[in-house]
Order: C-alpha cells, then sequence, then structure tokens
C-alpha cells in the first residue's frame, strides 16, 4: 500500500510551501493545473487544496514527511521543474488504471486524495471532465513509479527527525 498524506493544508502551510521552493504563485498555480486566482485563494482564504496536490507540493519544496525526489533540492532545481512534470490532466481511463495499480478500492481512492466517493468516480467516467488535476497525476506517477523522469524515494528514518 502507498502511503499518502491526506491532510488538507491551511492556507499558511500551503504559503510555507510555496516560500521553501521559491517558486511564485504562478508557477505553483501551473503546476497544480489550476488559474492564478484559485490559488492565490487557496493562499489567503483556506479554499481547500487536496491531499494529492499537497503531497506533490511538500515534495517540491523537499519536506514531505516520507518521501523525497532522488537528486532534487528546492535550491538548485525548483526553477527547472516545470520541465520535468507532466502539465496534462490525464484521460479518465489512465486515472482508473493508476487507481488499480496502487491496490485502491474507489473508496479508498476517495478517501486517500480528498474527494468524495462520486467526486472520485467522476475521474474514472469518459463521459465527465472531472479528472484529477496534474499535481495529483504525477504524484500517483511518482509513487507507482511511473513518472517518466522522476524518481521517488523514501526518506530514512534520520532524515525524520
Amino acid at each position: 500500500m502507498y502511503d499518502v498524506i491526506t491532510e488538507v493544508p491551511t492556507s499558511e502551510q500551503l504559503k510555507n510551501v510555496r516560500e521553501r521552493t521559491g517558486l511564485t504563485q504562478t508557477e505553483l498555480a501551473t503546476i497544480i493545473g489550476i488559474n492564478l486566482r484559485n490559488y492565490q485563494l487557496r493562499e489567503t482564504c483556506d479554499r481547500a487544496t487536496y491531499p494529492g496536490e499537497y503531497n506533490l507540493l511538500m515534495l517540491l519544496a523537499d519536506n514531505h514527511p516520507l518521501y523525497r525526489i532522488k537528486g532534487y533540492s528546492p535550491e538548485k532545481d525548483a526553477a527547472g521543474i516545470t520541465e520535468k512534470l507532466l502539465l496534462a490532466e490525464p484521460e479518465a481511463a489512465e486515472v482508473k488504471r493508476l487507481r488499480k495499480a496502487m491496490g485502491l478500492k474507489l473508496q479508498e481512492a476517495a478517501d486517500r486524495f480528498g474527494y468524495t466517493l462520486s467526486a472520485w468516480k467522476s475521474k474514472e467516467m469518459a463521459s465527465k471532465r472531472g479528472t484529477l488535476r496534474q499535481a495529483e497525476y504525477n504524484f500517483m506517477l511518482l509513487l507507482l513509479d511511473e513518472h517518466p523522469t522522476l524518481k521517488l524515494i523514501k526518506r530514512k528514518a534520520s532524515e525524520l527527525n
């Protein structure tokens, strides 16, 4: 089973992650797959950032408690990270394939990624447009070791303190 931080960040936590990466609000909005205004509202009004998005952002800030991106540090690599991330939303069939590859049932995927069951189901229906955001997609690919340019590694116990 794949460990995911299911916490929904506060606006202050989200701002701290952005400051740690050194990326702009525009760059992080692009990485998540939302417009700038939506991102700004997330930093100022506690508008929800989903756990899958937050997990990727913590990786980019190198402060995820469970994982790191191999060979990555925000000080050296954050400026070019958008070139290494997939900046497209996956098709419904790909969302379903990823969920199954992770060994998750529909409800388990919904719970882990902060969605209702019906919202998650819509992500797997070709007739619907509610798909995973780019950040969630990249995070799932990293967990499954299927990302084309980045590799996820578990943090050592000594790094967790």
